[in-house]
């Protein structure tokens, strides 16, 4: 596993500046800086993972800049490629993707559009520097060792796509080896940890790959929701990108995660339409 390459910090917070941040994170962290190793494919017009056979999170395209005549011979032949690993692609479009049509070039080609997430972004220099206790009894660590990789991993992977299948053991082995590789390469503590009476309930990460603090795997148990810890797991992750020097935080946010992070602070910058391919 090639050791990932960490940019300087990027410091531009105007509209455009975000929305730069915003994309070259998610490109960066989606191709060289996963929890799973995947094969990256970062070409002029496109970025795209394809993961061991049988992930369910990171097939993904994130990056699209197709001439209109070149678009559908590019779509399929990233979708067949997908297809020969027996896998599943999940294309997210942005507004300036292109072609202007994108999306519905995708509808023709078999995809459907499954909902959006949002696009937003943090200036780490508004935020207090005061730290708040963490609530209810969690204790919150940084992942320093393969044990914890162990539970922030089993924690994660509570977080599938509704009824979608459980991860394949081998995954998750791999998914632990990955995550205790990286822990010595990282600029700043990436992988956090919160217990509860000495369980691992939640969990939270960063990425610095792309020259922002990438806010990822923000999860919490089900039987541990509505506490706040989901908030806590959050803000120890951008004290940590605070602490290194990072300027912006960036994220994609699910529904269930919107409101928590427009009180930290977080603004929109735009919308990520998801789609799924129905052919594989």
């Amino acid at each position: 596993m090639p050791r990932p390459v960490f940019p300087a910090p990027l410091i531009d917070t105007s509209p455009e500046g975000l929305r730069h941040a915003i994309e070259a994170d998610l490109v960066a962290t989606r191709l060289y800086n996963t929890d799973l190793p995947v094969e990256p494919h970062d070409e002029p017009d496109v970025s795209w993972a394809m993961p061991p056979p049988g992930d369910v999170l990171r097939s993904a395209v994130v990056r699209t800049y197709f001439a209109d005549a070149d678009a559908d011979r590019r779509i399929d032949a990233i979708v067949e490629a997908y297809e020969r690993h027996g896998n599943q692609v999940v294309w997210w479009v942005a507004p300036f993707h292109t072609p202007s049509d994108l999306a519905a070039r995708l509808a023709r080609h078999g995809f459907r559009h499954i909902g959006r997430s949002q696009a937003m972004a943090l200036d780490l220099a508004t935020r207090p520097q005061s730290r708040e206790p963490a609530p209810g009894g969690l204790d919150i660590d940084i992942v320093r060792d393969r044990k914890s990789a162990r539970e922030y991993v089993n924690v994660v992977t509570e977080d599938r796509p509704e009824a979608g299948p459980p991860y394949k053991p081998e995954l998750i082995e791999l998914t632990i080896e990955a995550v205790t590789a990286r822990i010595d390469e990282q600029p700043v503590p990436s992988h956090f940890v919160g217990r509860l009476d000495g369980r691992a309930v939640a969990t939270s990460r960063i990425s610095v790959i792309g020259g922002t603090a990438g806010i990822y795997s923000v999860v919490t148990i089900p039987d541990a929701r509505g506490r706040g810890f989901g908030r806590a797991m959050t803000l120890a992750a951008l004290h940590a990108a605070r602490d290194g020097g990072y300027r912006i935080a960036t994220l994609q946010s699910s529904e269930l995660g919107y409101n928590i992070y427009r009180r930290l602070g977080f603004v929109d910058v735009f919308d990520y339409q998801i789609h799924v391919s129905t052919r594989a």
